[in-house]
């Protein structure tokens, strides 16, 4: 009677674990990784910009916004504000698994958008 009393102790304490980790764990896990993609699309938006390939963003800290189309994606599509207060939206593709990102105009917001197609 005792080892069936551990026993059903111990499954039941495997499974508020696991209920944990479904509840928490993974939202966590989660958001570290939509962090790590959205400074990464951040960064090589940045070494893009200088490189002239795309709009120079403002210098606030909300001037480049990365975001996903669902809420359980990585971000892929990047809002950047110019000093001049123009906004652009890029659709971001991430080059074979590297650090580095591909910026495609998706909607030019005003009359002066600018072309990054080669």
């Amino acid at each position: 009677m005792k080892i069936i009393r551990a026993l059903v102790k111990m499954v039941l304490i495997l499974f508020v674990i696991l209920a944990l980790y479904t509840m928490f764990g993974q939202e966590w896990i989660h958001r570290i990784r939509r962090s790590r993609t959205a400074s990464q699309i951040t960064k090589s938006y940045q070494t893009t910009a200088l490189a002239g390939e795309v709009a120079l963003p403002a210098t606030n800290a909300d001037a480049i916004q990365c975001w996903s189309m669902c809420f359980w994606g990585m971000p892929t599509t990047i809002r950047v504000r110019t000093v001049s207060g123009d906004s652009f939206i890029y659709s971001a593709r991430q080059v074979s698994n590297s650090s580095v990102w591909k910026f495609i105009q998706v909607d030019p917001s005003t009359a002066r958008s600018i072309s990054n197609v080669p």
